[in-house]
C-alpha cells in the first residue's frame, strides 16, 4: 500500500513524500516495514534506464539506451491503444528499472517482527504541529 504524495520540509528543505508499506509473504515470519521515498527519486529512476535479463539463466543487465523503443515506456501518450506494439512487447519484457529508489531517511520509519498481524494499509496526516513548534508527519498503519 502506498500513501498519498505528502508534502512538507523535512531537514529543512521542501520535498514530496510518499510513504509504502512492506510486508513479508503469508508463509513466513511476519514482518513489516513502513519507509518513505522522496517523489523526485522515484520520478528519476523511472526516467532512467531499464533492466532485462536476455534468457532464463543470463544476469539481470542495465538495457541500452538505442534499445528503448519510442515512445518511451511510461511516457504520457494521448491514447494507450495507438502505442507501436514494439513499445508494448518492451513493457512486458522489461519490468525492472535499473536503479532502485534509496528510502528518504535512509532507513525504514517503523518495523514490526510480529506472528499476529502484518501492516496492511497507511494514511498520512502530513505536517502536524506539535507543542514544541516542531511539524511530523503522523501516520496511520492498518494491519
Amino acid at each position: 500500500s502506498m500513501s498519498e504524495v505528502t508534502e512538507g520540509f523535512y531537514a529543512g528543505k521542501h520535498d514530496q513524500l510518499i510513504y509504502g508499506v512492506f510486508t513479508t509473504p503469508v508463509n513466513s515470519i511476519g514482518g513489516s516495514a513502513v519507509c518513505a521515498f522522496a517523489m523526485k527519486s522515484v520520478l528519476d529512476v523511472f526516467q532512467g534506464p531499464f533492466k532485462e535479463q536476455e534468457t532464463i539463466n543470463s544476469n539481470w543487465l542495465k538495457v541500452l539506451p538505442e534499445k528503448v523503443p519510442e515512445p518511451r515506456p511510461g511516457a504520457c501518450v494521448n491514447d494507450s491503444r495507438t502505442l507501436p506494439d514494439i513499445t508494448v512487447n518492451f513493457v512486458k519484457t522489461h519490468p525492472l528499472m535499473d536503479e532502485a529508489v534509496q528510502s528518504f531517511f535512509a532507513l525504514p520509519v517503523i518495523t514490526k517482527v510480529s506472528f499476529n498481524y502484518r501492516f496492511t494499509k497507511v494514511a498520512v496526516d502530513p505536517q502536524v504541529k506539535a507543542l514544541d513548534g516542531r511539524t511530523y508527519d503522523i501516520l496511520y498503519i492498518g494491519t
